[in-house]
């Protein structure tokens, strides 16, 4: 019989087994991780094991469990003091998170999970994650105080970004306003976050790196607010080497995912910058725009146009193959499309004129006819030229992209194929229809729309 079974009673009193584990001279920790007991007394703060978590020695043994899985024979034994050591820190017990100011070498001890060359086991990542988020939660400005004093680690957490719960700390860190609310993030930018983020970016070999890159530069771009001054990392991002450099990586010979990547970062900077226009009711350019007309765009149409069919081969589906398939590539390019075309810029539509971005757009939607997220965004351009996109925008919707004549082409492919085949149309056909009721809505009070659909028919 164990110590603990032999303890359960005394005088027919129930005995805590951790109170025995913890009445010898020197604790056995290890014995107490491997009490079934331990974490829910934790939660209930029994004051003698809480003091005894607390001690400096005790916190960094902890800490050194949570951050190293054990090579034992039992792989039970190896799993349960990592687990145990991080869920006692989730318990919160102040003292215990107290401590680890207390004494920095065991913070260092947490954070040097960042320095590992080799491949990390995601129970790992798991509990320094779990630990983290709880300084992060309970003493964020002592945590931040911390991380100024060692910026290396931002850029540590920067470099292991293509771990999913480095990324979700680093963005609460950084600059999640539900944690910590609007705060100062120049010690950010001081440390040169930004670079590093863009070079993990056009890094090469691990998509997760460029996803999880993106989805950390979204979120900071996100983390404006209209009317608010942007943060120093966001107008870090911005400027002008470090916004051309993204640029280059939407618009070079990178990787797929890091263009992606890039393009989504991107959509999300001219999104703001449609708000900021809006709101000031300016029509002023930025160097943003012009970026991106210059940088982004040439590429854009050469993938969009030119798709390697070799390269990206053939994708069977129940109406036969597609060759080439149309790609995320191209269809995150549509995306952007869509949002620069929502900009009030004239040197936007003299590009979207030049570089007949219009044609492209309607052309694709038929040549691709069950491509519904394709459609939709053809659907979106449509009618942000026909409300609001000026006469050139017009012109070229009409007389180049041939709209008019490509809705009555595809309705006339939808009745070929439904004489075929019974209750099986063409998929952009929904699309269509909304496109012409539009056209005529508008016709009732634009002569020249009325006598463009006049003499088509």
């Amino acid at each position: 019989m164990s110590i603990e079974e032999d303890s359960l009673f005394d005088d027919g009193n129930v005995v805590d087994t951790i109170d025995i584990l913890l009445e010898t001279t020197e604790p056995n920790l290890e014995k107490i991780l491997n009490n079934d007991e331990v974490i829910q007394e934790c939660k209930y703060m029994n004051e003698r094991l809480t003091s005894y978590l607390s001690r400096p020695e005790v916190l960094k043994q902890l800490i050194h469990y949570t951050v190293h899985i054990p090579t034992d024979e039992d792989s039970k034994q190896a799993d349960r003091c990592p687990y145990v050591a991080s869920e006692l820190f989730a318990c919160e017990i102040t003292t215990m998170l107290d401590g680890l100011y207390e004494n920095e070498s065991t913070l260092d001890t947490l954070f040097g999970f960042l320095d590992r060359a080799k491949s990390i086991d995601p129970r790992t990542s798991g509990y320094f994650s779990k630990v983290v988020r709880v300084l992060i939660q309970r003493t964020f400005q002592r945590l931040e105080a911390y991380l100024k004093k060692h910026p290396e680690i931002i850029l540590k957490m920067a470099k292991k970004i293509h771990l999913y719960v480095v990324m979700e700390i680093l963005v609460m860190v950084g600059w999640d306003t539900t944690v910590s609310g609007e705060r100062d993030a120049k010690w950010l930018a001081d440390a040169l976050l930004i670079p590093e983020l863009l070079r993990q970016l056009e890094s090469k070999g691990k998509s997760a790196t460029h996803e999880n890159t993106c989805s950390a530069l979204q979120a900071l771009v996100r983390s404006w607010s209209p009317g608010l001054t942007p943060s120093s990392l966001l107008i870090d991002l911005e400027s002008k080497s470090n916004f051309t450099r993204l640029a280059s990586i939407a618009g070079g010979k990178n990787e797929v995912s890091a263009k992606i990547g890039a393009i989504k970062v991107i959509r999300e900077v001219l999104s703001r910058a449609q708000v900021e226009m809006s709101e000031s009711k300016s029509k002023k350019s930025s160097h943003v725009v012009s970026t991106v007309l210059s940088k982004v765009l040439p590429e854009a149409v050469e993938v969009l146009v030119d798709s390697d069919e070799k390269k990206l081969g053939k994708l069977q589906l129940q109406y036969g193959y597609l060759a080439p398939p149309f790609g995320p590539l191209r269809l995150e390019f549509m995306r952007l499309i869509n949002t620069l075309l929502k900009l009030p810029l004239e040197e936007v539509r003299e590009a979207a004129k030049k570089f007949k971005l219009l044609k492209i757009s309607v052309d694709l939607m038929l040549e691709y006819p069950f491509h519904n997220l394709l459609h939709n965004l053809v659907r979106n351009i449509v009618s942000n030229v026909l409300e609001g996109g000026g006469g050139t925008l017009r012109e070229s919707l009409f007389q180049e992209a041939l709209l008019t004549q490509n809705i009555i082409k595809g309705f006339e492919e939808h009745k070929k194929r439904t004489k075929v085949r019974k209750a099986n149309r063409m998929g952009y056909t929904g699309h269509l229809v909304v496109m012409a009721n539009e056209l005529e809505k508008i016709a009732t009070n634009d002569e020249d729309v009325k006598k463009i659909l006049d003499d088509t028919k």
